[in-house]
């Protein structure tokens, strides 16, 4: 629960840049009769990657969660890494209702108790999350690398996946570089696919390295506001 004078804050925000949480009806009304699942003319036109081990990797404090990976090996050595993102498209047609609104509020606005979204929460939370275990509509990026880390191929298509877990850098880091015991015992399915998703990564830094580039290790900024004392800390 924020403290008084933060929340008084937010409000004066929200009141002088007119931000609204609410959806006109026109937009809750063309949404209303979207179907919880995909029926097959959804998915006509779409490869199917429901199969693949796909993760979604983000910060502790993420709220959106629309891009998800996944990596394969191939025979030789080579490496299939696919990047998909949730298919907004799908949903929202130019033109309408929803459109107009989304374009009106250009994106969503993030306040520390409280999210004003650029689509319904239907969409932004749901339909066009990539949330575990649903099947989720998507473009996917796939590209194919070398044993050096080398893109020798890409391509880019309309696809359907199945999200296997919603993880985090910290879960990912103490599966793979602190070796937690508990961690991976939590997601031992995915241990096999985590492997090979930093044998990738290894490689291509490696490869970034050779080119001359430089790494910033910074930590993620935390920015504190005291709006008793009108100081800010970060």
């Amino acid at each position: 629960m924020l403290e008084k004078p933060l929340q008084q804050g937010i409000e004066r925000i929200i009141k002088e840049f007119r931000l609204t949480a609410g959806f006109p009806k026109k937009v809750l009304e063309e949404i209303e009769g979207l179907p919880e699942t995909n029926s097959g003319s959804d998915l006509e036109g779409r490869e199917d990657f429901r199969g693949e081990a796909f993760v979604t990797i983000d910060g502790e404090n993420a709220r959106d969660f629309d891009d998800a990976v996944s990596v394969k090996s191939l025979p030789g050595g080579g490496f299939l890494l696919r990047v998909s993102i949730a298919d907004v498209s799908h949903y929202v047609l130019p033109g309408t209702a929803v459109d107009r609104e989304a374009y009106r509020r250009a994106t969503s606005t993030y306040f520390p108790d409280r999210v004003i979204p650029m689509l319904p929460e239907r969409l932004s939370n749901d339909l066009c999350s990539l949330v575990p275990h649903k099947d989720r509509l998507t473009f996917t990026a796939e590209m194919e690398f070398d044993e050096e880390g080398t893109r020798v191929a890409s391509r880019f298509c309309r696809s359907v996946i199945r999200s296997a877990a919603r993880l985090t850098y910290t879960i990912v880091r103490k599966i793979l570089v602190d070796q937690d015991a508990e961690a991976r015992s939590l997601h031992a399915a995915l241990i096999p696919h985590l492997e090979l998703m930093g044998d990738l990564a290894d490689r291509l830094q490696a490869m970034r390295r050779r080119r001359g580039s430089l790494d910033f290790d910074l930590p993620e900024p935390l920015i504190e506001i005291d709006m008793e004392e009108g100081g800010v800390d970060s």
